[in-house]
């Protein structure tokens, strides 16, 4: 959380696993110490890959964004003092990638242990408050699988 005394945002999910193609539905609880004019409150899916390479004896990581959408959920506006809360729901995609056929699936999965790139994917909703100085905001991790 941002915002340096501003206040804080929260997510707050019934279930923290999901299927492709399942719709996340919770609610962002928006709790300020005073009014704050904001330019807008959004909440967004995010899946992210992690690439580990191996190089001689060095391994160097890299993040690649996969998939990015960002629901709008409120304007620019004064923000009240106090609690609010905004429900939501986000479709997660069925596929990040186009399907590949299962022999050609096999065949990279043990290239690339051969070349030593390994890559993880991790799935975020990510809730901002966006104001004037540092945002308020609030990142937490899910498991699509």
């Amino acid at each position: 959380m941002f915002g340096f005394g501003k206040g804080k945002i929260e997510i707050q999910l019934n279930n923290f696993n999901y299927a492709p193609g399942e719709t996340v539905e919770g609610t962002l609880s928006l709790s300020l110490k005073k009014p704050i004019l904001g330019k807008e409150l959004s909440i967004s899916l995010l899946a992210e890959e992690e690439v580990t390479e191996m190089q001689g004896n060095n391994y160097n990581s890299r993040t690649h964004e996969l998939f990015y959408f960002k629901q709008h959920l409120s304007g620019q506006k004064e923000y009240s003092f106090g609690n609010q809360s905004y429900p939501f729901k986000i479709k997660i995609p069925v596929n990040l990638r186009p399907q590949l056929n299962a022999t050609l699936e096999k065949v990279i999965k043990i290239a690339s242990l051969f070349s030593g790139k390994r890559g993880r994917i991790t799935w975020y909703l990510v809730a901002r408050l966006d104001v004037k100085g540092f945002d308020i905001t609030k990142k937490i991790a899910i498991h699509v699988g």
